[in-house]
């Protein structure tokens, strides 16, 4: 994880430096609906912030942060039975986004990057346990601006792909990949 934040500074101050006459950013709310592959939660909702610096015209550094809590059941193979529990997860993903029509209105662009999912487990019958991951993910989406006659204001819908595994209990892991859809505010600055 430390290598994450510190690979994610040094791209920040690098390309900060190249890219002065195009500094600006932006920050957000966004809600979304979540499924994740191997948690058997019927999907959830999450709530997050976003936020991002514009480096070139089309090309932003950006950073998220969504919480998200599911109720589901796992299965236990020694006792054969399946145990309720409750998965808080905060997921910190950092990547780089690309618009190559960054001078429209409707802006669509493609994503990616690098993520840490920290999720904390209770149950009844195991207690409560904490475990984090490192990942990636990947999507598309689009920004509307120019909502209410605001050229700073943007309607922003993507959906994403993440990769990453959990092992809650010391059990087998669970492949904890998913998809996010997401709608949120966007303000330019």
């Amino acid at each position: 994880m430390r290598r994450l934040f510190i690979l994610t500074a040094i791209s920040i101050v690098t390309l900060t430096g190249l890219s002065q006459n195009h500094a600006s950013g932006y920050l957000g709310l966004r809600t979304g609906y979540i499924e994740l592959e191997e948690v058997d939660d019927e999907g959830s909702w999450n709530l997050g912030v976003i936020g991002g610096l514009y480096l070139l015209p089309g090309l932003s550094l950006d950073a998220s942060v969504d919480f998200q809590n599911a109720d589901f059941l796992i299965f236990v193979s020694n006792i054969a039975i399946s145990i309720p529990l409750e998965r808080k997860t905060t997921a910190l993903q950092a990547g780089m986004t690309f618009s190559p029509l960054y001078n429209n209105p409707f802006r669509p662009y493609v994503m990616g990057g690098l993520g840490y999912y920290y999720s904390h487990y209770s149950s009844d019958y195991y207690g409560s346990e904490a475990v984090g991951d490192a990942g990636y993910y990947a999507g598309f989406g689009a920004d509307f601006l120019g909502l209410y006659n605001s050229e700073g204001l943007s309607l922003t819908v993507d959906a994403r792909w993440f990769f990453t595994r959990e092992e809650p209990y010391d059990q087998q892991k669970i492949e904890a990949d998913g998809r996010m859809v997401s709608i949120g505010l966007k303000y330019k600055f």
